[in-house]
């Protein structure tokens, strides 16, 4: 299996410092229907076995997330929040805090075992 690969022309800030960035060409978006026939072929799981698996498993990482605790999931990485929001001075105390507050994007830092699954691949 390859990976293929262009690359583009940066701008804005990002071109000061390189004038190329490297892009991987997606290929296509594997479903879930792929995902569980692969796994129920390796295994002695159903489809609907997965499928309940994955929806507790997202239940639970929302609600655990929604706590404000990071998910660690051995062999696979860590879920945690990445919040935004306008920051005020009160103008008597001083202090600073956060107004509008929202979750911008959910981060994933996948463990190392994860990262060299990967193994050797073949770029183009």
């Amino acid at each position: 299996m390859t990976v293929n690969y262009k690359l583009l022309r940066t701008s804005g800030k990002l071109a000061q410092r390189k004038a190329l960035r490297i892009v991987p060409i997606k290929k296509d978006v594997t479903g879930i229907e792929r995902i569980c026939q692969h796994i129920q072929q390796a295994t002695t799981l159903t489809t609907a076995d997965i499928l309940g698996t994955i929806s507790a498993l997202r239940t639970e990482l929302v609600e655990e997330l929604k706590s404000g605790n990071t998910v660690h999931l051995p062999g696979i990485g860590f879920f945690s929040l990445a919040l935004k929001g306008d920051i005020h001075e009160d103008p008597k105390t001083h202090r600073h805090h956060l107004r509008n507050v929202a979750v911008r994007k959910i981060r994933f830092r996948p463990d190392k075992d994860f990262h060299e699954a990967l193994g050797k691949m073949i770029f183009e």
